[in-house]
């Protein structure tokens, strides 16, 4: 059984082109187990009189804070506020329950929580009023 088309398989003037396989080289970084993300939505409510606050911190979010978010394994973290101060967030991640842990006592996260939490109508840091919602349909 012949695996590769050979030149009198096409006529005498096609040419054949070859191509070889290499192992890869021992000094390539070995490719890292990627874990399945989750779809994880959430909601909270906004201080009506705070939205314009929060959308302008959102505007120039910390980079420590982005920096902390990715290592704690939040991907695709996207904010959706209605007028009446209906917030919707939605992120991927492997273990929302585990991403919420790995970023609550960062000191950059407790900061940031901090001046958040006056925007929102819950008494608790809004990162610990995170309740993911039930997905019915994807």
């Amino acid at each position: 059984m012949r695996m590769a088309p050979q030149a009198s398989d096409m006529g005498s003037n096609t040419k054949v082109e070859t191509l070889h396989f290499h192992r890869p080289s021992p000094f390539m970084k070995k490719k890292t187990k990627i874990k399945k993300l989750k779809r994880v939505c959430f909601i909270l409510q906004l201080k009506k009189i705070k939205i314009a606050a929060y959308k302008r911190w959102h505007k120039r979010v910390w980079p420590a804070q982005l920096t902390l978010l990715r290592r704690a394994g939040w991907r695709k973290l996207t904010i959706f506020v209605r007028q009446d101060g209906l917030l919707v967030g939605y992120v991927e991640t492997p273990s929302f329950k585990k991403a919420l842990a790995n970023i609550a006592k960062n000191p950059v996260n407790v900061k940031w929580q901090k001046i958040m939490a006056g925007m929102f109508e819950t008494s608790r840091r809004p990162d610990e009023a995170m309740k993911p919602l039930e997905e019915v349909f994807h």
